[in-house]
């Protein structure tokens, strides 16, 4: 068994993973598509205090995350196949009887394939809209990602990439637009920004010098705005 922190390889890879209370023997069992994503969201939820399991919760409390190892129990290939060989090692391990683990399900369950509504998202997106986390909260969110690594480099790459180049359409523009107009900062994100806009930091690129390549390519970049907007029909006589 290998621990699935000690390398980021795991997030490519799917398969059967355990959580192991090295002090108790006690052990919580799931599949997952991406093995190191999927442990991370569980690490991230107990460091917030706000995981499923209770068990695992008031274990993680009780004996702290340094008595806790992740382990690759099993390389699953066949991702239809996660949920049968989740259930074995369920049956193997009976870590759904709390004497033994921390699932609190004694049958094999997967978000894999689930979408969610239209319905659904917005009454999500409702519930959470205007939610104001105390300075406690937001302290122990950002802590619970410190030094988690949630993509790895090769996927940053990716993810950079597609962003290049991206041309944003004439009515996603005015739909962010229209969005932005109501938007109301509190009196504190005020003063924040009203310091930002006065900081030195803001002026860091005064007085840079820039490569003749750098600057051929702010040219060109320049230009491919521009001709996007008059293809979008965009006025540019403030140009």
């Amino acid at each position: 068994m290998l621990n699935i922190l000690d390398n980021t390889q795991y997030n490519k890879r799917s398969g059967i993973y355990g959580i192991l209370n090295t002090v108790t023997g006690k052990i919580y069992v799931g599949s997952a598509i991406k093995l190191h994503r999927r442990i991370t969201d569980h690490i991230y939820f107990l460091n917030l205090e706000k995981h499923h399991s209770i068990l695992l919760q008031r274990a993680w409390l009780k004996y702290g995350k340094d008595a806790f190892e992740f382990l690759v129990l099993e390389y699953v290939y066949d991702k239809n196949k996660l949920i049968e060989r989740e259930q074995y090692w369920l049956d193997l391990t009976s870590c759904y009887k709390p004497s033994l683990g921390y699932n609190t399900s004694a049958v094999a369950g997967s978000v894999l394939g689930i979408k969610h509504s239209p319905e659904a998202r917005a009454k999500r997106s409702k519930a959470l809209t205007g939610i104001i986390r105390s300075t406690e909260t937001r302290a122990k969110m950002s802590a619970a990602r410190k030094g988690v690594s949630v993509h790895s480099k090769e996927s940053r790459i990716k993810i950079s990439n597609a962003g290049k180049n991206r041309q944003v359409s004439l009515s996603t523009r005015q739909k962010l637009s229209e969005a932005g107009k109501n938007r109301k900062h509190s009196p504190e994100t005020i003063e924040k920004l009203k310091l930002a806009s006065k900081s030195k930091k803001n002026l860091h690129h005064i007085g840079v010098k820039r490569s003749e390549v750098t600057l051929a390519k702010m040219r060109a970049a320049w230009v491919i705005r521009k001709e996007n907007k008059l293809n979008d029909g965009w006025s540019t006589t403030w140009e």
